[in-house]
């Protein structure tokens, strides 16, 4: 008897053997993979922080104090965010422009490090990642903001006061009834809004005028998904309920990617919000022994 349990247990430790040098093996592997990729983002990052254009970032840095919404509608130094991020961006003009530039840099890198931890500098190697940081866009900015948003909801405010359409993510506490969630994100945007308003009372009629004006305008020929903005708004809410429905929170920036007014080629870095959203949901079913879902 004795020995028939000791024959049936040296197979099941073979295997376990097997399992164990297979699984050293995959994390040698990806271990160099991000290594070689940490070498090339810190490449780019370093000819980024020498040269990168930052168009957006002069955008944000040149807000006219008396009239931020007089540039031309669909012209790449045009202001389309809210009054309150007008506001927000008006002492950047106190910086010279290259500090500001740097400003920005360094806020991206914050993001990626709080999304995808080692792989941040790995991930600036990509395309997309290298263009958001070359023009100091928010879509870094707005991927933290969606994660940060499932614990603090205020951050919500942020996309709603910024590219707005994002915004439909706020669908996820809604079809789960997370009413108090929904309160805090729409309560803080309202209240940063009246406080604006109070500021700047002319500011609102102004952007709202420039939001119509702009409706259905790529930025000069950029715009890569030229869909409909309504149709891309019905399909990233019907992705947010079924990941609501589903317990699916990476569901959530993939439809606020789809979202966004104008699909360019920095868009794609928004879905870096998925990885911190998918982790644990895969160490949970690998844990039960399933297939992740």
């Amino acid at each position: 008897m004795a020995t028939g349990q000791q024959g049936g247990g040296a197979p099941a430790r073979a295997s376990e053997l097997r399992s164990i040098r297979v699984t050293s093996h995959l994390e040698t592997w990806r271990k160099a993979v991000r290594h070689a990729l940490t070498l090339v983002g810190a490449g780019v990052l370093i000819v980024l922080v020498v040269a990168s254009r930052g168009d957006d970032i002069h955008t944000y840095w040149s807000v006219n104090a008396a009239h931020p919404y007089q540039d031309l509608v669909g012209e790449p130094a045009a202001f389309l965010y809210s009054p309150v991020a007008a506001l927000v961006a008006l002492p950047l003009h106190l910086l010279p422009f290259g500090a500001a530039r740097i400003l920005f840099i360094g806020l991206d890198m914050a993001c990626l490090v709080y999304l995808a931890g080692p792989w941040a500098l790995a991930l600036v190697a990509l395309y997309p990642v290298t263009q958001e940081i070359s023009f100091g866009n928010i879509e870094l900015l707005m991927a933290a903001a969606i994660v940060l948003g499932f614990r603090y909801p205020v951050a919500w405010s942020f996309i709603l006061l910024t590219k707005v359409t994002p915004g439909v993510g706020l669908l996820w506490f809604a079809v789960r009834r997370e009413w108090s969630r929904l309160a805090m994100a729409l309560g803080a945007t309202a209240a940063l809004a009246v406080v604006s308003a109070v500021l700047e009372p002319a500011w609102w009629p102004a952007w709202a005028a420039t939001l119509l004006a702009s409706a259905g305008h790529g930025v000069s020929g950029v715009d890569l998904l030229p869909a409909p903005l309504a149709v891309r708004l019905l399909g990233a809410a019907a992705l947010v309920v079924w990941g609501a429905r589903t317990d699916r929170r990476w569901v959530v920036p993939v439809a606020a990617t789809l979202a966004v007014p104008v699909v360019w080629w920095a868009t794609p870095s928004m879905l870096i919000a998925v990885v911190p959203l998918v982790r644990p949901r895969v160490h949970e079913t690998l844990a039960r022994g399933q297939p992740p879902g």
